[in-house]
């Protein structure tokens, strides 16, 4: 899934820069989602903090209120792997954008070929977040399945069976064939076992409460897959993980 965000106080803006958007994302076999703001508002603000899915900002320079450098700036604080793309009538902002060292990746001037040169840009992003995503790839009933590492919460033993569920932080599940060994070997070091029927991506984790065995993580959701055998060795590879 990539998220599209609109930022231009112009209706009409808006509506075209989207245009382009559902233009560009026809050649690629990928979910993607448009959300559109004429201004700073809690919503935006929620997109910006959490941290569900890739990215790619579109931002007007000239907004009332909050500027586009400044809601860059407020992304840079939260986000720097996120794709930030201005849009602007006057190209003289360029070196206000550079100097801010808010890692853009292009900066396009809507008065010369707006469509083209947004186009290109669009497809350049796609090319940057997929070289930059990590994903676990598998085959499962013919389907090919691609999903961010990411998104993953934690990967349960369907009981009975050799087959698991990936459960990720869109409330999705999906299924995968073989073992709970077998699965982690494909994995990196962000994942570790909680359970001998769980593995978790510690990446996700906001607490671990060993006192009831609950883990619970970034997006709210909560399991109590920690048992006793693997509780301390898990809640000290969390605490130690990238310090």
């Amino acid at each position: 899934m990539i998220k599209f965000v609109i930022y231009d106080d112009k209706e009409e803006n808006l509506e075209e820069t989207a245009k382009i958007i559902n233009n560009s994302m026809m050649e690629y076999e990928c979910d993607y989602r448009i959300e559109k703001f004429s201004s700073y508002n809690s919503k935006l603000e929620k997109i910006i903090t959490k941290e569900d899915t890739a990215k790619i900002y579109l931002i007007d320079i000239e907004v009332p209120g909050i500027d586009g450098l400044t809601l860059a700036a407020k992304i840079r604080e939260h986000d720097w792997n996120s794709i930030i793309i201005f849009l602007t009538i006057h190209e003289e902002y360029v070196i206000d954008a550079l100097t801010e060292r808010l890692m853009m990746l292009d900066y396009i001037c809507k008065q010369k070929e707006y469509k083209k040169q947004l186009g290109k840009s669009i497809k350049t992003a796609i090319k940057v977040l997929g070289r930059n995503e990590k994903l676990l790839r598998y085959k499962f009933n013919s389907i090919t399945h691609r999903i961010p590492i990411v998104q993953i919460l934690y990967i349960t033993k369907v009981p009975l069976s050799k087959k698991c569920y990936i459960h990720t932080i869109n409330n999705e599940k999906y299924e995968i064939a073989g073992t709970i060994e077998k699965i982690k070997q494909q994995l990196g070091k962000e994942f570790k076992q909680s359970h001998k029927s769980c593995l978790v991506n510690v990446e996700n984790v906001k607490i671990v409460d060993s006192c009831s065995n609950i883990i619970i993580f970034k997006n709210g959701q909560q399991i109590d897959l920690l048992s006793t055998r693997m509780r301390k060795e898990f809640e000290e590879y969390v605490i130690n993980y990238n310090k």
